[in-house]
């Protein structure tokens, strides 16, 4: 089980509960991870697939449907999703979401990097002192957009639109939306100028919040 916790990744603690959680003889499921709902780009040039993927275990079990929005008996019990040991960390290691490049050509990954993070995770009391990598990875199902340009636009699912190097997997940029992007991004060109532009919120604060570059320059993207 080399996706459980262990010591040099959080706390001797953390191990021993989520050791003790998987113990009990219970059924772990991963019954999202590369999500097909996430829509993985591939560069038509390159025959490189981009893909995220979320790393949160989870149980699955039924309960009493709610009659208001489910016909039948029976629903998958929503409150029982990911997997937490009792101070609501999660049984397994981070990076908890990423983006992978995969050469289709030759079946091997090019790259895979951490998108995102998770505060409550990275400010939890129970890890106050311990070395946490850059990023976590943040869980969600929304995938990327790769641009003819040499870049992968993602939220993974996050508040913060990030910029890879479609080659390397370095991060180039990150801009903050203010609200959850769960959405994949879209580019389109006007007089010349390309923007790119991503849905965020829900509800009556759901917008569209849209970047580009500075008119004229080559300088990081800039919000409208």
């Amino acid at each position: 089980m080399a996706w459980l916790a262990r010591a040099d990744d959080v706390t001797p603690s953390h191990t021993l509960h989520a050791r003790a959680w998987i113990s009990a003889d219970r059924l772990v499921d991963r019954h999202t991870g590369a999500s097909p709902r996430s829509a993985p780009p591939a560069d038509p040039e390159t025959g490189i697939l981009y893909v995220k993927a979320l790393n949160s275990a989870s149980l699955l079990a039924l309960a009493k449907a709610d009659p208001t929005r489910t016909e039948g008996e029976y629903d998958v019990d929503r409150d029982r999703r990911s997997l937490t040991v009792a101070n609501g960390l999660f049984i397994n290691k981070s990076p908890y979401g990423t983006v992978t490049a995969i050469d289709l050509n030759q079946g091997t990954h090019v790259w895979q990097v951490p998108v995102g993070d998770l505060p409550f995770v990275r400010h939890h009391p129970a890890l106050r002192g311990v070395d946490l990598p850059p990023r976590l990875g943040v869980i969600g199902a929304p995938g990327p957009m790769v641009t003819k340009g040499g870049m992968v636009f993602l939220t993974g699912g996050g508040a913060t639109l990030y910029a890879f190097d479609k080659t390397t997997g370095k991060e180039l940029w990150a801009g903050e939306l203010g609200e959850r992007g769960y959405a994949n991004p879209m580019t389109y060109q006007v007089g010349g100028r390309q923007f790119v532009v991503i849905a965020t919120g829900s509800g009556e604060s759901a917008a569209l919040k849209v970047f580009a570059l500075p008119a004229a320059t080559t300088a990081a993207p800039q919000r409208r």
